[in-house]
């Protein structure tokens, strides 16, 4: 029993291990990747502020109301853009650290291990 948990399942989920990583792990990240960009949009309130570009703020009608709504609007639509556009950015870097990350592990591995075969010659 102990052969078979040890040697087998182990090593079975060492070689399954990159297969999963690469195909339900990065349709659960991906997911991730998408609801942490709409939680961000829902956070910023992006689209509300350019929804109601046009409306007037405090349900003022004269022109003068009307032309300062829009350029307050104009400038949190802005900032509100940078906040989402930042936030759309750092999920999209942790994405693509999901997908690099293996492949550097192994890659710092050999690097090493090559390394310190090649030093104790």
């Amino acid at each position: 029993l102990a052969f078979r948990y040890f040697g087998i399942d182990v090593l079975w989920g060492i070689v399954r291990f990159p297969a999963w990583w690469y195909t339900r792990g990065l349709a659960i990240v991906l997911a991730w990747t998408l609801s942490a960009f709409r939680s961000a949009n829902a956070n910023f309130g992006f689209t509300v502020w350019l929804k109601n570009l046009f409306v007037p703020m405090y349900g003022e009608t004269e022109w003068t109301g009307r032309l300062i709504s829009f350029g307050v609007r104009c400038f949190m639509i802005f900032f509100r853009g940078l906040g989402v556009l930042g936030w759309g950015i750092g999920a999209f870097m942790m994405f693509a650290i999901y997908l690099a990350a293996p492949l550097l592990a192994v890659a710092g591995i050999l690097f090493n291990g090559f390394g310190s075969l090649i030093a104790s010659v």
